[in-house]
């Protein structure tokens, strides 16, 4: 970082693809959730200052030798992290919390994704908004987790699949809702697995443990 931030040719090229994993990463999302191309551009340029800044602080670690552990280094991350919620609700205004939900319900919204991968075998091709469409069902008939100023991370293992199936059919065919009843059925099969498991290991620690 600091052999780039001295060089202003490989600064210009980092910075460059800074702006273009933007895009790749939030482009699709910023369609869907409304934001406008001056809101799209205001964000792209917040995140190349937010790395120039983390460029920053790391090559002032780096000289300084500081210890990654020490409340000073820790301070100018939070500080960065801070920085970079604050910048980032500043450039999308009114459809940033609309970002942050839809990242918050990731865990879902893949689930919704696999219709893309499974459109190519079964040739029932989801649209993009299809895709998101579901998401946002799926998202809505789940549990979260722990809630701040905003809503939860979803928690893909508590889908109403009964209530969400029937909200699908306005969104996809039968054949894609069979798809996704088909990979929430495993998901659920997986889940009360992992929780079989962590209560017998936890029946044969106590009952292995020192008499």
């Amino acid at each position: 970082m600091t052999l780039i931030a001295n060089d202003p040719r490989k600064m210009a090229e980092h910075l460059k693809n800074v702006r273009d994993r933007a895009e790749m990463a939030y482009g699709p999302v910023f369609r869907a959730i409304g934001a406008s191309p001056e809101q799209i551009e205001k964000f792209k340029d917040v995140e190349i200052a937010l790395e120039q800044t983390r460029m920053d602080i790391q090559a002032a670690v780096d000289q300084q030798q500081l210890d990654p552990n020490s409340a000073a280094c820790k301070k100018l991350w939070d500080d960065c992290n801070q920085a970079r919620t604050a910048k980032r609700a500043e450039a999308l205004g009114d459809v940033n919390n609309r970002l942050i939900d839809y990242d918050r319900s990731e865990s879902v919204r893949e689930i919704a994704r696999m219709l893309a991968v499974a459109g190519v075998v079964t040739g029932e091709r989801a649209t993009a908004d299809q895709v998101y469409r579901a998401g946002d069902i799926l998202a809505a008939n789940c549990q979260r987790w722990s809630k701040d100023s905003y809503p939860g991370w979803t928690d893909e293992a508590t889908i109403d699949w009964d209530a969400a199936k029937e909200q699908l059919k306005t969104v996809l065919t039968p054949g894609q809702i069979d798809i996704l009843g088909l990979t929430i059925a495993n998901i659920n099969v997986q889940a009360r697995i992992k929780e079989r498991t962590k209560l017998l290991t936890a029946e044969f620690k106590k009952q292995s443990g020192p008499k």
